[in-house]
């Protein structure tokens, strides 16, 4: 049977998911697979059982359609553990893709736990110009989406909140970056997270903890400020990328 490594780093409550989901995909594809690597809020100490998704990356020698069609049952099964469909990748893939997903890759390094075969993402080494770059298209394309689902949302206060917290939190990996880009080693947990972006670019914190507190539970948006609080947040990633243009 196979031996799965650092199994007591994952969070408990996904502990037996992540091993019956990895067993079953070396049943399936056996000795193809080179690596099974969990990351996200699963290698990390923001995970909340039954809320967070369970992220695998499964690295291959060889990839083809086959390899896809085979684990689509499993896939689907997974779905009930929170377990989304994992990432497939080669060796190949990921060292010709570095310029093009440097903040993807770079979460997935600095945030993992290997459970099986191959650390392949330990030696990978990201171009700060890559990075920078694809940070600042971030946050300027996520300004434009923002504005326009502000448009499309008649007003309508719910959706103005599901903006303001969807919004924050896909873009929480950016602002890890952008604090590594500046030499800064990130706080974990995603308050701590926000407050150290703000000191590190002169921005007022007190918007973005208000909108995680209001997603993670803690706290909830005002509806009577709920157009202020988007003013702020808005007014806030304007001045974030303005200080990106000149990192």
């Amino acid at each position: 049977m196979t031996e799965f490594k650092s199994i007591d780093r994952l969070p408990v409550d996904a502990r037996e998911k992540v091993v019956d989901y990895s067993r079953r995909l070396l049943d399936i594809h056996a000795d193809n697979i080179v690596s099974i690597v969990v990351y996200g809020s699963a290698a990390g100490v923001n995970f909340t059982p039954g809320v967070s998704d369970i992220n695998l990356a499964v690295v291959f020698r060889r990839l083809d359609l086959a390899v896809f069609t085979k684990t689509l049952k499993l896939v689907d099964r997974g779905r009930k553990d929170r377990i989304t469909a994992p990432l497939f990748l080669t060796a190949g893939y990921i060292r010709d893709s570095l310029d093009v997903f440097p903040i993807e890759f770079n979460e997935i390094k600095d945030q993992n736990i290997v459970i099986f075969g191959e650390d392949v993402f330990a030696p990978m080494e990201i171009d700060a110009k890559h990075l920078r770059l694809l940070c600042e298209a971030q946050i300027k394309g996520k300004l434009l989406r923002i504005r326009q689902a502000y448009l499309e949302s008649g007003g309508k206060p719910g959706i103005i909140r599901r903006i303001l917290t969807d919004s924050l939190n896909a873009l929480i990996p950016v602002f890890r970056q952008l604090l590594r880009l500046k030499g800064v080693s990130p706080q974990a947990r995603k308050e701590e997270l926000l407050k150290q972006l703000a000191a590190q670019f002169s921005l007022d914190a007190s918007v973005l903890v208000a909108i995680h507190q209001h997603r993670s539970h803690t706290a909830s948006l005002s509806p009577s400020r709920l157009e202020q609080y988007l003013k702020d947040y808005l007014g806030q990633l304007e001045q974030l990328a303005g200080h990106i243009d000149r990192l």
